[in-house]
């Protein structure tokens, strides 16, 4: 039997017959275990130099619940990623998505800021991982890549 998440915490049964009667055992619940999933993605941005950008992204817990946030860039051109840390000068936020249309969502948001560009930091690609126990495996959940365009030199005031 294939189960899917929109079967999640239903009770089932099993009744077995024969020409004598029958038996129904006691009931039993269904837990889907499932990933999370990305329903957005970050978008490119671009920067002056010395100034702040941002990246967010949304997603839908999976089950269990409970979510892992990664954000993490890469400085080859998206060979390797690295997990991005305070030293690296970014701000973590992580907050649900209570309600839409009066209805409650399980939506998260995370986003995190880069407090300074450098032109050292044009062309990075940053992207989000995502994971939940027990789906805890390299590719749980992984945003696509965003890139960080920074622009270097003078720019007018007014």
């Amino acid at each position: 039997m294939l189960f899917r998440s929109s079967i999640d915490g239903w009770l089932f049964r099993c009744v077995v017959s024969n020409e004598y009667g029958s038996v129904v055992s006691e009931p039993g619940r269904v837990t889907t275990h499932y990933p999370p999933k990305f329903t957005s993605n970050p978008t490119n941005k671009t920067a002056k130099a010395g100034q702040g950008t941002y990246f967010e992204a949304r997603f839908k817990q999976g089950v269990p619940y409970g979510a892992d946030v990664t954000w993490q860039v890469s400085t080859d051109g998206g060979k390797k990623f690295r997990d991005l840390t305070a030293e690296d000068g970014v701000t973590l936020v992580m907050e649900r998505s209570t309600e839409k249309d009066g209805v409650l969502i399980s939506e998260w948001y995370t986003s995190f800021t880069v407090s300074k560009a450098t032109k050292d930091m044009d062309g990075y690609k940053y992207r989000c991982v995502i994971k939940n126990t027990p789906n805890d495996r390299d590719y749980n959940g992984t945003a696509d890549f965003a890139l960080c365009l920074v622009l270097a030199g003078r720019f007018p005031t007014g």
